[in-house]
């Protein structure tokens, strides 16, 4: 098969490229998106930010995601620690109830080996 491209616009070089991404088959999805779509993508955010702006939209991405993070491991730490609280209070009242009713359990056999 031969490609002959004669006058093309960039609207119409991003049909081709997206045309020819779409016949490479990947077997690996990255949420959902395939190897050839994330090309697509990455052409296309060249095109639209240009070289120079990407590694500033990067470096912006990345302390974004930082801050997400560290919120989200600052969220399980409270919710690790208040649960343990908790689990402290339900362990007490377990080993109340169970003292409890052993000294109930020996009250009544008590009662009728008498």
């Amino acid at each position: 098969m031969e490609v002959i491209i004669f006058n093309l616009q960039a609207p119409d070089i991003l049909l081709f490229v997206y045309l020819c991404v779409k016949k490479i088959r990947m077997e690996n999805y990255i949420l959902f998106i395939s190897g050839g779509e994330i090309v697509l993508v990455m052409l296309l955010a060249l095109l639209f930010f240009g070289s120079k702006a990407i590694p500033d939209i990067a470096k912006t991405m990345g302390k974004g995601l930082r801050e997400f993070k560290k919120a989200t491991n600052e969220i399980k730490r409270e919710i690790n620690e208040h649960s343990s609280d908790i689990k402290k209070d339900f362990d007490e009242v377990s080993s109340t109830v169970t003292k409890e009713t052993q000294e109930i359990k020996k009250e009544i056999k008590d009662k009728f080996d008498d």
